[in-house]
């Protein structure tokens, strides 16, 4: 159906209807439990990018089939501990189980926080201040 002949009532309504079957998927246990899985197996896939490692190296390094880790970080399989703890190993990275509140925030990645706190990129053609240069100072003896 072609939406552009709907009312503007019309869209409103449809899309407080699509809000609330939204907020009702949220709150499904099974739900929920496949974003987890899904949240740690993008986080690991993440993670194995920046460490600049191969899916090779980890899959060797950690003791699993390639075909296993390529499953497990695509989120089609559920991790151990186990599991989770050997491909951190194997790119360099730990991991804590953090709880918290389903309304509050959990607590940021590495890679994410290195974001945050970087410098902006300076604009282009924007001109820098210098830091201003130490006297190099003269040993006396």
């Amino acid at each position: 159906m072609d939406s552009s002949i709907w009312s503007d009532q019309r869209k409103v309504e449809a899309g407080k209807r699509f809000a609330n079957r939204l907020k009702e998927l949220h709150q499904d246990p099974v739900f929920r439990a496949l974003s987890r899985r899904d949240k740690l197996a993008t986080d690991l896939s993440i993670a194995l990018t920046e460490s600049g490692r191969t899916l090779q190296f980890v899959a060797d390094t950690a003791g699993i089939k390639l075909s296993q880790l390529s499953r497990q970080l695509a989120g089609e399989t559920n991790l151990t501990f186990d599991a989770i703890g050997k491909i951190c190993e194997a790119i360099g990275y730990d991991f804590d189980l953090v709880l918290h509140k389903p309304q509050e925030k959990p607590a940021m990645q590495p890679w994410k926080m290195a974001r945050i706190f970087q410098e902006p990129a300076p604009a282009e053609g924007a001109v820098q201040a210098k830091a201003p240069q130490r006297r190099a100072s003269r040993a006396r003896g």
